[in-house]
């Protein structure tokens, strides 16, 4: 290693490994294929043209079969989006004066966690985008009450059960035992119920912004949603989430192969500082995925009020 690239990683830190996973969150809800080369088109059929029901036929009494004509499903074709982060940068007077030699090495590693943020940010506004799937919250229901109606809206499609909670719901199921104590003639335990039930419950945090808009919650506060991972209608999780391959010339770029995602350092470049020409080092985020719901009965959501 020259001194030159000493000198980054002395500073930026050492390079995050380009072939980065999901977070946990969305690897919980979501198919994960490998990833698309640069320019293959993605495309997807209707997984559930049963309506959510699988039918069988007996013979009538002449031995005859039912016959019913099946229509070929139009292959849809999915949209990729691209993000890349803003360019940081520090100048080199900054790496021979400065005491902090560790600032490039954080926003590395926080544009992962960015990226991450909006990837599964995605995946849940796509859920709750099925208008169809949510479940509504009567008079009388508490979050115990939820959480059994929404398991029964997908049990008939599925088993193997996630349930994400906004913070304010979270904060909800961890104190139903104790604030219910002295009004139930029976344990709520509402933890023993989820366990039984096959329930593992995730708590969504944390804020992400898209360009210059607003601080955006991954999942609000008062939502809740179950997701059915193991479903007969379709094999896998029901959410769909691919990225594709950096093309081969900008992986060259980046000094990275194969990469589908790129936190690098762009190297030595000229930058404008106080409206003048300056001499730096920079750092940008890039990646293209798809995200889509394949099969809505495997989800629902509600409000908690």
């Amino acid at each position: 290693m020259d001194e030159s690239k000493k000198l980054i990683a002395k500073y930026f830190g050492q390079p995050i490994d380009p072939n980065l996973h999901v977070s946990m969150e969305l690897s919980e809800i979501a198919q994960v294929p490998e990833p698309l080369p640069a320019g293959e088109p993605a495309y997807t059929l209707i997984p559930d043209d049963s309506n959510g029901v699988d039918t069988i036929y007996t013979f009538d009494s002449n031995g005859a079969i039912t016959e019913v004509k099946i229509t070929l499903s139009t292959a849809t074709e999915l949209t990729f989006a691209h993000y890349n982060s803003k360019l940081e940068y520090i100048l080199l007077n900054d790496i021979e004066d400065g005491v902090d030699q560790e600032a490039f090495a954080r926003r590395k590693a926080a544009m992962t966690r960015t990226m991450d943020k909006w990837d599964l940010k995605r995946a849940i506004d796509i859920i709750l985008a099925a208008s169809a799937r949510q479940v509504t919250q009567a008079t009388g229901d508490d979050v115990y009450s939820m959480i059994k109606k929404l398991k029964r809206a997908v049990s008939p499609y599925g088993s193997d059960f996630v349930l994400l909670t906004g913070d304010t719901v979270d904060n909800s199921i961890s104190d139903y035992d104790k604030d219910n104590a002295g009004s139930l003639y029976y344990s709520p335990d509402i933890f023993g119920m989820m366990a039984k039930e096959g329930i593992k419950k995730v708590k969504i945090t944390g804020y992400v912004k898209l360009d210059s808009g607003s601080n955006l919650p991954l999942l609000a506060v008062d939502r809740m949603i179950i997701v059915a991972r193991t479903s007969s209608l379709l094999d896998g999780k029901p959410v769909l989430f691919c990225r594709r391959k950096i093309k081969d010339e900008a992986a060259k770029f980046m000094e990275v192969e194969n990469a589908y995602r790129g936190v690098v350092n762009v190297g030595l470049c000229q930058v404008l500082y106080g409206g003048a020409p300056a001499w730096g080092y920079g750092l940008v985020g890039y990646e293209s995925n798809v995200t889509a719901l394949l099969n809505k009965y495997a989800v629902a959501w509600c409000i908690i009020s």
